[in-house]
């Protein structure tokens, strides 16, 4: 279910960095959007790498004594929180608390 859970948030940062390019650019830039989905493309081989480890390790013992799993989606969800929150602060400035904002390095102050 962690994995689902981190693709959610993965698909909420595409979704708001579209939003932002088309708001920001009025258009979508291809450059940017074929970064992103490498990226996305990325962290789903991270996901599936992990889960590979956790499964073998079931029958071989690899050294590794982690459940890689939510400590891979763990950081990659946190890394989405706070793109999603740096795109929703471009979307819309009102949106995000000035605090916040300075918290994660968006604040143009």
């Amino acid at each position: 279910m962690v994995m689902v859970i981190a693709l959610a948030f993965n698909g909420l940062d595409f979704l708001t960095g579209m939003v932002k390019g088309w708001k920001t650019t009025g258009g979508l830039n291809s450059t940017k959007l074929r970064d992103g989905l490498f990226k996305k493309i990325g962290f789903v081989l991270c996901y599936l790498l992990a889960y590979l480890i956790n499964y073998a390790g079931h029958y071989i013992d690899l050294g590794i004594h982690v459940d890689l799993l939510p400590v891979i989606c763990g950081y990659v969800i946190l890394t989405e929180i706070v793109s999603i929150i740096e795109n929703i602060s471009e979307i819309n400035e009102n949106l995000v608390p000035d605090v916040l904002k300075k918290l994660i390095g968006v604040d143009k102050k």
